[in-house]
């Protein structure tokens, strides 16, 4: 059998360890994902606040921002479920 010149550190992980890299990466980016959007909503409130003297943008913000996430999560799990349907 002819030996890799790369060595053994070049070959690819066994399936079962890639699909598991995979799994981490999806639920890094939904927890990432939501609390970007709920962030930036309310940031975005509170600017509107201050430039505007009110107090009724941070909450709005903070609302909208959460619905966002909660949308995007959606659109995340539909997609990995169609995915899942397939066979992939």
């Amino acid at each position: 059998m002819k030996s890799d010149p790369r060595g053994d550190r070049h070959r690819r992980p066994p399936r079962s360890d890639r699909g598991m890299g995979i799994s981490v990466g999806v639920v890094l980016g939904v927890g990432f994902s939501l609390i970007s959007s709920t962030l930036a909503g309310y940031l975005i409130g509170t600017w509107l606040d201050r430039n505007r003297g009110s107090a009724l943008f941070a909450p709005v913000g903070l609302i909208l921002g959460l619905l966002a996430g909660l949308h995007r999560l959606y659109r995340l799990f539909r997609h990995v479920a169609e995915d899942k349907g397939k066979g992939r």
